[in-house]
């Protein structure tokens, strides 16, 4: 009888010459496609496409779901006022079962792709060759481009997303959301989970103005980054439609209740902001960037270090004073390296200059 080692290496083998590819999407499953990017890099033959995706199943009407949100809405909910479908509709992302090993395609600029299969998070990011001459000058013109998932046998839902055109040369905005564009009171932990989960979001006054402006300008894409996981995408994204900022790619965590403390998933270390907003540095090799952040944790200490790092391509680091502070000290620790012509604090968008 084949000893189960054997067994186990003769499956190992096989699985070299016969992989396992991703099933198909089911009926019941559902495909967000988050903001994605082509830059037009004139050094490459082929451009590249990143896309972004999250597989997974709705399970609201799951027992071991509804537990969950009673017992977090006795940890979060203080006010008999407060309405608690707003906090299950904010948690709802948070509930569903993510599906791994999906591998979906993708129709865009007139052609197909297979996308890598999907983690165990079900999030997939796939990184698609384009060559020039594939790209219409309709599509070359145009800021954004429409991609849509191709239906299956088994799933024929129309799920849509949109692949922003960066241009060589451009000028990117990224941003902080938290207290910089949208109320939170990062320091008060209690406030930040009721303002996440249970409060009517609220935009800070003047920054969509202040956005907007400059998208008229000479701003040409614009990137919020956060510490918020990737399940708050969805109603941040709504919320900013609504309040007419200017639309945005976006920069999140990943986040799964079982593998973390869902209490702690909105810890913003210095390290994590640079992380994710140096990739894009590296990649759109000849586009200038402006950072905009606050005062309430990291961003100044996180931008500054970006701006001594790349100095050719940060051109502005505007930070929000989100607490009445003496702020002078700091400000002069971190950025005496910077000219101070690069950056500037506000508290109102009215001082920017």
């Amino acid at each position: 009888m084949m000893s189960f080692l054997k067994y186990i290496g003769i499956m190992f083998a096989m699985s070299l010459f016969f992989p396992v590819f991703g099933s198909e999407l089911k009926e019941d499953e559902d495909v967000i496609l988050y903001p994605g990017y082509l830059y037009l890099d004139s050094s490459l033959k082929e451009y590249s496409l990143k896309i972004h995706i999250h597989v997974f199943k709705k399970k609201e009407d799951s027992l071991k779901r509804k537990i969950l949100i009673e017992n977090l809405k006795d940890h979060f909910i203080t006010s008999d006022d407060i309405d608690s479908k707003v906090f299950e509709e904010r948690m709802r992302s948070f509930l569903v079962d993510n599906k791994r090993d999906k591998k979906i395609s993708i129709s865009v600029f007139g052609e197909s792709f297979t996308l890598n299969p999907t983690e165990a998070n079900g999030h997939s990011i796939t990184e698609i060759k384009i060559s020039p001459d594939k790209i219409g000058q309709k599509e070359l013109t145009n800021k954004l481009v429409e991609v849509k998932v191709n239906p299956s046998k088994k799933n024929n839902k129309t799920n849509k997303g949109i692949i922003y055109i960066i241009r060589e040369h451009s000028t990117c905005l990224i941003s902080d959301i938290d207290d910089t564009i949208k109320i939170s009171d990062v320091r008060n932990k209690k406030n930040l989970i009721q303002n996440s989960f249970v409060n009517p979001f609220k935009p800070v006054f003047g920054m969509q103005e202040f956005y907007t402006n400059l998208q008229s300008s000479n701003v040409d894409c614009f990137i919020f980054v956060s510490a918020s996981p990737w399940q708050m995408y969805s109603v941040l994204n709504d919320f900013f439609s609504r309040e007419k900022f200017p639309s945005s790619l976006y920069a999140m965590k990943y986040f799964r209740i079982k593998d973390s403390d869902f209490f702690n998933l909105f810890e913003k270390p210095e390290v994590y902001k640079i992380e994710a907003i140096e990739p894009f540095i590296k990649e759109w090799k000849t586009v200038k960037f402006i950072l905009v952040g606050d005062s309430g944790e990291k961003d100044p200490e996180a931008y500054a270090s970006l701006a001594v790092k790349y100095p050719e391509r940060i051109t502005k680091v505007y930070i929000r004073k989100a607490y009445e502070e003496n702020l002078e000290t700091r400000i002069q620790s971190i950025f005496k390296n910077i000219s101070k012509d690069k950056y500037q604090f506000f508290q109102n968008p009215d001082e920017i200059k």
